[in-house]
């Protein structure tokens, strides 16, 4: 009996061990954007995702890109992947995953379409910062 049982321990062990859960987020999150003198947009994403003491963050990126056509506008696109260590006990603490980037296209100040995945929003894109979604 009593082998039986540690095959069955060492089993279970061996397959939970490396249960690793992978979460990517994408275009998901507040977007904060500010006008720099020389007409490309600073972008900073926050993505919406709690990290704990459990999750490893991937470096996230972000691009902003200038769109024509009838959804004219700015796009922002973003990617954050989140790995959990496993743990059974984790702190308690949210912190958040962030991406940042600058556009190589030129905007104008003034009124403004933002798309960031199935978000979109006007705004009045200046020099101060302004925080979406």
């Amino acid at each position: 009996m009593g082998r039986v049982l540690l095959l069955v321990l060492v089993g279970l062990a061996a397959c939970g061990g490396d249960d690793k859960q992978r979460r990517e987020l994408v275009d998901d999150g507040q977007v904060c954007l500010r006008l720099q003198p020389s007409g490309s947009v600073e972008v900073d994403v926050v993505f919406r995702d709690c990290l704990t003491s459990c999750d490893v963050a991937q470096p996230a990126t972000c691009a902003v890109s200038k769109e024509a056509g009838e959804e004219a506008g700015l796009r922002v696109a973003s990617r954050g992947v989140v790995e959990s260590t496993g743990a059974s006990v984790c702190s308690p603490g949210c912190g958040a995953l962030r991406a940042s980037c600058t556009s190589t296209d030129t905007f104008a100040p003034g009124s403004i379409t933002v798309h960031h995945g199935a978000d979109s929003a006007q705004l009045l894109l200046g020099t101060n910062v302004q925080c979406l979604f």
